[in-house]
């Protein structure tokens, strides 16, 4: 009688780890959704093979807080089996004990792994993201070869606070928006469908979108009056676009598109770019109509 409990108890402790098991892998299996990239600079790629703008320090914290995921996830599985195999195996109180100690500090680590990122990014997606600051600046003046007029200012200022109003950044190497500057950014007659684009882009995508180029002096493509713009690179916005291009009608989102033009490190977005890469690491996008 006694065997016969003692088998009987042995079978329920085998059933209790397997759906531990079944309870710990699907988290730990979508903390894995990385994996080590093969050659530099990029170390870390993710599940769609983008590097996720490895040049830039915010993009490495991203990729290691998610591939700390992953190693935490793999330490969690294996107290859950370590204190299920005491369990199962021995016949010592103490030795149980010990093992639902390893299985109940597992399930606590996991939780604290994924609780919180789940918690903020039900929240707010914008939370869990992590984006380099960036203060506002003011106009400088122009350099020799052109001067803004003030109906250009005009038209900048308020592309600046359309786009400002939607969550879309500016950036610029000189912190100015002369549109004679080539180390500015400016948005200066930049046609209405690409400020409507952004606009749009952002609340689509729900990522942080940043424009790093308009319609300056000193790109071979952009100018005055042309739907043509340079954005940050992310992860998430690699992705959406990724998932968003129509190919076949050359749209993103419903607009037509000319091209998008990308580093190496980006070519699976490419569109109507053949295979030019950019020398720096931005996304180039041009809209029909230019």
């Amino acid at each position: 009688m006694e065997k016969r409990t003692f088998m009987s108890n042995k079978k329920k402790k085998i059933l209790i780890v397997a759906a531990l098991l079944f309870i710990a892998l699907p988290p730990l299996t979508h903390a894995l959704d990385l994996q080590l990239y093969s050659s530099p600079p990029c170390l870390l790629t993710d599940v769609y093979g983008t590097c996720n703008a490895s040049s830039s320090l915010n993009g490495y914290i991203q990729l290691l807080y998610r591939f700390g995921l992953g190693i935490g996830g793999i330490l969690a599985v294996g107290m859950i089996v370590w204190g299920s195999i005491l369990i199962s195996i021995s016949g010592s109180v103490d030795k149980e004990r010990e093992g639902r100690d390893f299985i109940t500090s597992a399930l606590f680590g996991l939780v604290l792994l994924f609780g919180a990122y789940l918690i903020l990014n039900q929240i707010n997606p914008n939370l869990v993201q992590l984006v380099p600051p960036s203060a506002p600046f003011a106009p400088t003046p122009a350099v020799p070869g052109g001067q803004m007029s003030p109906d250009m200012w005009a038209s900048n200022a308020t592309n600046l606070t359309t786009l400002e109003s939607a969550g879309v950044g500016v950036s610029s190497t000189g912190g100015c928006y002369n549109a004679y500057n080539a180390k500015c950014t400016s948005l200066a007659d930049m046609p209405s469908n690409a400020i409507s684009f952004l606009v749009a882009l952002k609340k689509a995508c729900n990522c942080d979108i940043t424009v790093t180029g308009g319609t300056e002096i000193g790109h071979v493509s952009h100018g005055l009056n042309k739907p043509v713009f340079d954005l940050r690179t992310t992860s998430a916005l690699v992705t959406y676009i990724q998932n968003n291009l129509n190919r076949t009608n050359g749209t993103l989102d419903g607009v037509p598109i000319d091209q998008i033009c990308t580093t190496n490190a980006n070519s699976n977005i490419r569109y109507n770019c053949s295979n030019y890469s950019e020398s720096e690491e931005h996304i180039h996008i041009s809209l029909s109509g230019n």
